[in-house]
């Protein structure tokens, strides 16, 4: 099997452990791994939000698995408590969105134990996002979720300390980045990766490109955000919260479809039902299904095995085995400067020079010490 050769049984879902009483935001959530990450979250008992841009397909999504969970509970003798799912929307293509969003859930919610960065596209054409006007991959896949982690932080240190027996965690889903291909790619180096007007340059555009940009930077945040909060726990910092970014597979989403990031109304092309039947025939030997896909996420966000070898900073193969990343994603040097790009436009283009406080806070400290 292609997408399976020499992967292990590391982590099965009966090692999710109990999560009654903690609450979990899943990013695109309505389909693939995010909604199967969702489902699983909460029939281990944690409360669950789809944070999803359509809310008409996430309430979808949201009662196809309280369906599931309740007929799941009606077979158990112990009928036990499974978590509780709502939706909340969340437009990733725009800073405004994630700042409402994120007021909202901290007004309503006293605790946050997991966040899964989990949402992401895979434009086929040069878009601009709605704000900041950045190139749409990089603010729906990257920025967007670095400004969530920031506003959220403090509610996911906060909850680590509430019954001490849970470290938050933040998965960042990322995707395969250890071959040579992602530091030679196009000519390489930080240049490519960093500078927002070649990401916007349309004659070399290729959506494929963007995302894979994208996953690098990923990493770079996870392995950067893990880095600051253990300098930060040793300067007196209160609350535990560990981030590892994974890849989950090639797994059997729609993710490189058109039809998937476009409007309600767009219907696939004839190349797009072809692709999809071909997926549905293929699985098992080019790629895995949605639930192993989801495994790696759960691993990440779920196994006490985390916190007993006090895994943090780690980037994750299926089914949580350590892999080494690319280069670029290992020079602390690029994530320092991934970091502080992400924090300039999103000041410019609030108009807030603090409007990510916490993770300037973090990177300030950082300097401060270094």
């Amino acid at each position: 099997m292609v997408f399976g050769y020499g992967w292990t049984r590391h982590f099965t879902l009966s090692q999710i452990p109990l999560l009654h009483g903690k609450h979990a935001i899943v990013t695109g959530s309505n389909s693939g791994i995010g909604l199967s990450t969702a489902l699983h979250l909460a029939s281990r008992g944690a409360n669950v939000t789809l944070a999803c841009r359509n809310l008409d397909k996430a309430e979808v999504a949201a009662q196809q698995i309280r369906d599931r969970l309740r007929s799941e509970e009606d077979a158990k003798s112990d009928r036990s408590a499974v978590g509780k799912v709502e939706v909340q929307r969340l437009d990733l293509s725009d800073a405004a969105s994630v700042l409402d969003f994120s007021k909202r859930f901290i007004s309503s919610h006293d605790r946050l134990d997991i966040l899964v960065l989990n949402a992401a596209i895979v434009p086929q054409t040069l878009t601009l996002a709605t704000n900041p006007k950045e190139e749409l991959t990089f603010v729906t896949n990257h920025l967007s979720h670095f400004l969530l982690t920031s506003k959220l932080l403090p509610l996911l240190r906060k909850s680590s300390l509430i019954d001490g027996g849970f470290d938050s965690r933040i998965v960042v889903v990322a995707a395969d980045v250890t071959g040579w291909i992602d530091y030679t790619h196009l000519n390489g180096g930080k240049e490519w990766l960093l500078e927002p007007e070649r990401m916007k340059d349309e004659k070399h555009y290729s959506g494929p490109r963007a995302y894979l940009r994208t996953k690098i930077m990923n990493v770079l945040f996870a392995k950067r955000l893990a880095r600051l909060l253990e300098m930060d726990s040793s300067r007196g910092g209160e609350g535990k919260v560990r981030v590892n970014a994974i890849h989950p597979g090639v797994v059997g989403t729609s993710i490189f479809f058109p039809s998937s990031h476009g409007s309600e109304e767009q219907v696939p092309s004839f190349l797009e039902k072809v692709g999809k039947k071909f997926m549905n025939v293929a699985e098992g030997w080019t790629h895995m299904n949605v639930q192993d896909g989801t495994l790696t996420s759960l691993y990440a966000a779920t196994s006490e095995e985390v916190k007993e070898k006090d895994l943090n900073g780690e980037y994750f193969f299926p089914f949580g085995v350590k892999k080494k990343p690319s280069p670029i994603c290992l020079d602390e040097r690029i994530g320092q400067e991934l970091w502080q790009r992400s924090l300039d436009i999103l000041a410019n283009s609030s108009g807030d020079p603090e409007v990510c406080q916490e993770l300037l806070r973090l990177g300030e400290a950082s300097s401060s010490t270094t």
